[in-house]
């Protein structure tokens, strides 16, 4: 008892490197005392000492093997569920018990390790587009370079409009100011050219 003594108290005082874990630690009493046991039950062999592997390794010891089969395939059925979801449709089906028996941190746990993580929903990306010619119009107007006119400066715009189904430019034009005026002339124009549209798209509004 005596030499345990004499260990353990100089190992609560000081810090000791061990080299099973490569790096120096701070130890408490009873951890020398535990460590020494092992030791002499051990046979006094250095691997005794070693960190043990947890036998259940990868697995929940909170959530039984049928519940994990079921999180699972609920999962495979509901990949968009958050979790929080999952876990109350696990709760109500009976497939999981209360929360003071699993915990939420335990379910995240079990989701990351078996890469269940929820699937954002993809967007649709498809190209819209109308069926026929003159079925949508789609209009707009950008800002342009700079002409002399009567003596001075100006600004240009151009205004211009485009067939969805065909990509066909029904009508463009430069005017010398934004305004409604010239966005209607811009749009007359097209129609004595190219028809009236079942539908404009209108991407406009008048500054004041």
């Amino acid at each position: 008892m005596g030499r345990k003594r004499e260990y353990s108290e100089g190992a609560g005082k000081y810090r000791m490197e061990y080299p099973i874990f490569k790096q120096n630690l701070h130890k408490s009493r009873n951890d020398s005392y535990n460590w020494l046991g092992c030791y002499e039950k051990g046979g006094r062999k250095i691997e005794d000492l070693y960190p043990k592997d947890r036998g259940d390794r990868g697995r929940s010891r909170s959530i039984d093997d049928e519940a994990m089969d079921g999180l699972i395939r609920l999962r495979d059925n509901n990949p968009h569920l958050s979790v929080c979801r999952l876990v109350e449709r696990a709760r109500s089906s009976g497939l999981l018990p209360g929360e003071k028996d699993v915990s939420m941190a335990t379910v995240y746990r079990f989701m990351k390790q078996h890469k269940l993580k929820r699937k954002k929903r993809q967007k649709d990306m498809r190209k819209f587009e109308v069926q026929m010619s003159n079925d949508l119009w789609q209009s707009d107007c950008m800002h342009g370079g700079t002409v002399i006119h009567e003596g001075g400066i100006k600004k240009t715009y151009l205004f211009a409009l485009i067939d969805d189904h065909s990509r066909l430019i029904t009508h463009g034009q430069f005017y010398l100011a934004e305004n409604i005026d010239n966005y209607l002339d811009c749009i007359w124009t097209a129609m004595k050219k190219r028809g009236v549209p079942r539908k404009l798209y209108v991407d406009y509004t008048e500054k004041k």
